[in-house]
């Protein structure tokens, strides 16, 4: 299932894409996956409004079993409570340790506060972030007494926000937005002279066994239905996301990681869940020792051009 077809890349622009084997359904609605010929850039078509993609995060994008809760018999909140000395943990090793000195942390995507709650208990003196989900909004302030600004950055107004932020960190948020590029631009009208961007995002289509699964699928002719709603408006691979950065900044350096396997998401025990786990088991170790086809990506940009 490889139909060349046409629509303008949210990446680069250009307009013809090569149909991938994967699809979701929601709302009556069928959403292919496609990759940009120029670029090589994935993401859903048609992309969703900007209402259609403030209603996938309502309450229960934090309350259901989309993050694997279901199966660990908690809720997002519990969960990201009880993992307070890690997320202090992250925030000294995979932000901090980008720029030595930051006093100040701005999330895009902050979710519920968790994080800034850690980056100040640490010790930083200014923290902030914006979130598209209100409810979650409500708790960092009621909990945390953070102000965070609850908007979809698809629409954000640049100035509204105040620039000079040593760290701009985004965790989990690029690939959930319609206009990357906006995103991009957004971080680095935030980032003080000498700050840095870091960005974290999945990377399944870099794995062993999406690549397999998307070679057999197109030789069948099949399309596989994701689960959930097209929460993933784009994939990334090392590749992609590199070239997105470097529009931008004149310094961009990537990590390639991988989820440990006792962490995989896996949604069931269908047999494609464990052929999954299975090809997880092989790439691990592939991914630990060369630094390649992980399923994670994490973006660390300097010098704004």
């Amino acid at each position: 299932m490889n139909v060349r077809g046409h629509m303008n890349c949210p990446s680069c622009g250009h307009n013809a894409t090569d149909g991938l084997p994967f699809h979701y359904e929601w709302a009556d609605q069928r959403y292919d996956i496609k990759r940009c010929c120029a670029c090589g850039h994935i993401s859903i078509f048609p992309l969703p409004s900007p209402e259609q993609t403030q209603s996938f995060y309502g309450e229960e994008y934090f309350e259901s079993g989309l993050h694997g809760l279901d199966r660990e018999d908690t809720t997002y909140v519990a969960r990201a409570d009880a993992a307070h000395e890690q997320t202090m943990e992250f925030v000294k090793k995979e932000l901090l340790s980008r720029h030595d000195g930051a006093r100040s942390l701005f999330e895009i995507g902050a979710a519920t506060g968790h994080l800034l709650h850690a980056a100040r208990a640490i010790g930083l003196d200014e923290v902030g972030g914006v979130e598209i989900s209100s409810s979650a909004v409500s708790h960092a302030k009621q909990v945390f007494d953070l102000e965070l600004t609850c908007c979809n950055v698809d629409e954000v107004e640049f100035t509204a926000f105040d620039r000079g932020w040593d760290i701009v960190y985004a965790g989990d948020v690029l690939e959930h937005v319609r206009d990357p590029n906006k995103l991009v631009t957004f971080m680095k009208h935030l980032v003080a002279d000498g700050g840095v961007v870091i960005t974290r995002v999945p990377a399944t289509f870099e794995l062993i066994s999406t690549r397999v699964a998307s070679r057999l699928l197109s030789l069948l002719g099949k399309s596989l239905r994701l689960p959930d709603a097209p929460y993933h408006i784009h994939e990334f691979t090392a590749h992609t996301v590199r070239a997105l950065f470097q529009r931008h900044f004149g310094s961009v350096e990537i990590d390639n990681d991988i989820v440990s396997p006792t962490e995989l998401n896996l949604k069931g025990l269908r047999p494609q869940y464990l052929a999954k786990l299975a090809f997880h088991l092989l790439n691990y170790p592939v991914t630990k020792l060369f630094g390649i086809c992980g399923d994670r990506l994490t973006v660390g940009a300097r010098h704004p051009r």
